[in-house]
């Protein structure tokens, strides 16, 4: 059946049965690559948690048919039926003595940019521990890791990767250097958030595309996928465009303000508006600012009209070009890489 390239289905029964949790988060990566679906029973929450959160399907002895997972947050009552707590967690911060803050599920994409360029050390995270934060929250990260030394009696190694969100360059700066105070390392994104790292349109296109053939396979249709991906996107976010905006001058105003208190109200927001409608114009400096999770989830929610497909970020990495990872993204992998690294010496 692995062999057999015609295979449209490949399943399998509770692999993580005698495998280290490592070993676990390897499988659906080697997986991955099969080429036919994938359908996997299992109870393991290495597993799970590897899997996009709309790839799962929770099937309970109350319910008469499978119920599938759409939101991340849905995660936490799964895991909690199935036994799951910090423990784990707790033991790997034990061996590795690192540890790495993102915001909520933001690693699993992290790693599969990791696994695209070839690091595999960021890929498996089995040098350091992932513990998610509640948003852009410096404060959790430094108490956990406190009440974690205070736990081990050593000292940990802290990294953080952070959501920009609609923050100024300056506002930035300021974060960054209050987090080197406790971090190793820190890195806040120049995009909006993690997702936007998602919004290459050739590697949309191919992806869509790719999914279309497939969708087509299975159930002999003759679907196709003929729109231009940049106008779908301008479409997108044109819709966007004042929710935006709001976001964008709320959080900038004041912290604008508070570095020039002189300025009048009325000037700063000129100045902002002004630098808005600049980047607004362009649409990749436009794909940078816009929430990247809402304008992946309209696209997908026109696709399944359209095509009757969606795409997952695994899917869209996987149809990147590796030229086509941002610069920043590369550097960012090659950092946690260093810092991986270093636990291991």
């Amino acid at each position: 059946m692995v062999n057999n390239k015609a295979a449209s289905l490949f399943m399998i029964d509770e692999p993580d049965i005698y495998l280290h949790s490592d070993l676990q988060r390897q499988l659906v990566t080697a997986l991955r690559a099969l080429g036919p679906d994938i359908l996997i029973a299992t109870h393991s929450t290495e597993i799970i948690s590897e899997a996009d959160p709309d790839e799962i399907l929770v099937v309970t002895k109350k319910a008469r048919s499978a119920k599938r997972v759409g939101d991340p947050s849905q995660l936490r009552s799964i895991f909690m039926t199935l036994g799951s707590n910090l423990n784990p967690t707790l033991t790997q911060l034990a061996r590795t003595k690192r540890v790495v803050y993102v915001e909520g599920k933001d690693f699993q994409i992290m790693a599969r940019f990791a696994t695209k360029l070839g690091v595999r050390t960021v890929a498996m995270r089995s040098d350091f521990a992932v513990v998610p934060t509640e948003g852009f929250n410096p404060l959790k990260a430094k108490a956990f890791t406190k009440g974690v030394e205070a736990t081990l009696g050593s000292k940990i190694s802290v990294a953080v990767v952070f959501d920009r969100d609609y923050r100024s360059d300056s506002e930035v700066a300021t974060e960054l250097s209050e987090l080197g105070t406790f971090c190793d390392y820190a890195h806040i994104h120049s995009r909006k958030e993690l997702e936007n790292f998602l919004l290459v349109p050739d590697a949309l296109t191919r992806a869509i595309t790719q999914r279309v053939g497939e969708r087509n396979k299975r159930m002999g249709g003759t679907t196709s996928f003929s729109e231009n991906i940049q106008t779908l996107l301008l479409g997108i976010t044109d819709t966007m465009k004042h929710a935006v905006q709001a976001q964008y001058l709320k959080r900038q105003h004041p912290f604008a303000k508070s570095l020039n208190r002189s300025l009048d109200d009325s000037t700063v927001t000129t100045e902002l508006l002004a630098a808005f409608d600049e980047k607004w114009k362009d649409l990749n400096s436009r794909l940078n600012m816009v929430p990247g999770k809402e304008v992946l989830s309209r696209m997908n929610a026109h696709l399944q009209e359209t095509c009757g497909v969606t795409v997952t970020p695994t899917f869209i990495i996987e149809a990147m070009q590796e030229s086509e990872v941002a610069t920043e993204m590369k550097a960012m992998i090659t950092s946690l890489n260093d810092f991986a690294q270093a636990a291991s010496k």
